[in-house]
């Protein structure tokens, strides 16, 4: 091997040390840790895209346009941005591993060994997908259609919607739908368990948060529920249970589709349909209609469970609150909300200026 194919392989090798830093500071490393469903989710969207070998567990991510092309091809951005953090999670290892090899075989003097890896195009198509960030892909993408809403879903309900669904419901998801119109917890905290608790005249429920990260999402929230007809019926199931229950679904989904259900039986010609996350923009709704909002700023964030509170911005507004029976009548959570939301002041200000 000459010194000019030497000094090619050592560039070519350099520069995939390079791609595993990331450019970003936010960007995440081979250093990041993700939860095994996560690990498993990005390789199976990495090798949709790569192609695999006959033993179906060898990448080779030949035609690296033809996988940006196809990753740029979706809908949605969250889509978009999930396919690209799987596919460049997946590279930065892929990438890792073969250098480490690469290393030995020239601690070894392998330089034939080195070459044959290094001239294979998946190894130029790893660096490249390893540099790949999200806003990367963006350039040049245009989303073909926007994300619906489920605010929508509250338009045209009655005011005792939730009384009708309740009255109206049967089986087995009867009781975990009513803890969710009760508290506007999300699906997947009903599979986390959500604890009913009497004490010395309240009702308290205990959510074991979803969503949650080192930034966002509250592990643990506790609300006092307001009197209405729906916390009574919790009220009689538990005295009837006898005891403080952990209200359970293996199915996250399953509460969505019971709600559906009930909500067609009772409204057939309704073209919306009612789901867990209608209860939760109509919780969301009534929160920020609540004078309790006005003397607890963090409130409505703290009820839907959320460590910063931005994200209450996209569930229900104020004008689609029916009343304030269901707003919990206090609520604790583990962390403070961050204060993300600026852009209030920004607005105000600009109207400030250009009126004066």
């Amino acid at each position: 091997m000459t010194n000019t194919d030497k000094l090619e392989l050592h560039d070519k090798i350099k520069a995939a040390r390079d791609a595993l830093k990331p450019t970003h500071q936010d960007a995440a490393t081979t250093e990041t840790k993700l939860t095994e469903k996560t690990e498993a989710e990005y390789l199976k969207i990495a090798k949709r895209f790569y192609g695999v070998g006959k033993d179906q567990n060898n990448l080779f991510p030949h035609d690296v346009e033809s996988i940006i092309a196809k990753i740029r091809s979706v809908s949605k951005f969250s889509t978009l941005r999930k396919y690209a953090r799987a596919v460049r999670h997946v590279a930065l290892n892929e990438l890792s591993k073969i250098l480490q090899k690469l290393d030995k075989a020239l601690s070894n003097n392998q330089h034939e060994l080195v070459k044959n890896v290094v001239i294979q195009p998946s190894f130029d198509a790893y660096i490249t997908l390893a540099k790949m960030l999200p806003a990367d892909y963006k350039e040049g993408w245009t989303p073909k259609s926007k994300r619906k809403s489920k605010k929508v879903s509250l338009r045209g309900l009655p005011d005792d919607w939730r009384e009708q669904m309740a009255n109206n419901s049967v089986g087995q998801y009867h009781i975990p739908m009513l803890i969710t119109l009760a508290t506007g917890c999300r699906p997947a905290e009903l599979k986390n368990g959500v604890k009913l608790i009497l004490k010395n005249g309240a009702f308290y429920a205990v959510i074991k948060g979803a969503k949650i990260t080192e930034h966002s999402g509250q592990e643990k929230r506790v609300l006092k529920l307001a009197n209405n007809e729906i916390t009574e019926k919790l009220k009689a199931y538990l005295v009837k249970d006898d005891g403080n229950p952990i209200i359970k679904v293996k199915v996250p989904n399953s509460i969505s589709t019971h709600m559906r259900s009930v909500g067609k039986r009772i409204w057939p010609k309704r073209k919306e349909s009612i789901t867990a996350y209608t209860a939760r923009h109509a919780m969301a709704a009534d929160c920020k209609a609540s004078p309790l909002n006005e003397t607890y700023p963090d409130f409505v964030s703290e009820v839907l469970g959320h460590q910063a509170d931005d994200t209450k911005s996209y569930y229900g507004t104020r004008s689609q609150s029916s009343s304030d029976r269901f707003v919990p009548l206090a609520v604790k959570s583990t962390k403070p909300v961050k204060k993300k939301n600026t852009t209030s002041f920004k607005k105000i200000s600009k109207r400030i200026i250009n009126n004066y």
